[in-house]
């Protein structure tokens, strides 16, 4: 079983989304976990966001494909 890496976490969902389309459109899966309903932080605390996963085979060529899509925000 591969691993998966973080390669960032969105403040909402719908930067998450175009970075789940871009990736997929460059054929790399990915899995958005929503992380602002979990019992970890009990209904109180920060709400870390919508984090972005991918394969670790996949990692390196995701990364520079998020990171226009941040700094183009």
């Amino acid at each position: 079983m591969e691993n998966l890496k973080l390669l960032t976490t969105c403040d909402n969902p719908f930067i998450a989304e175009v970075i789940r389309q871009a990736l997929a459109d460059n054929d790399i899966a990915c899995m958005v976990v929503d992380q602002t309903i979990t019992g970890i932080n009990g209904g109180y605390g920060p709400m870390p966001g919508h984090a972005v996963k991918v394969f670790e085979k996949d990692e390196a060529r995701a990364k520079p494909i998020v990171d226009a899509i941040l700094a183009n925000r």
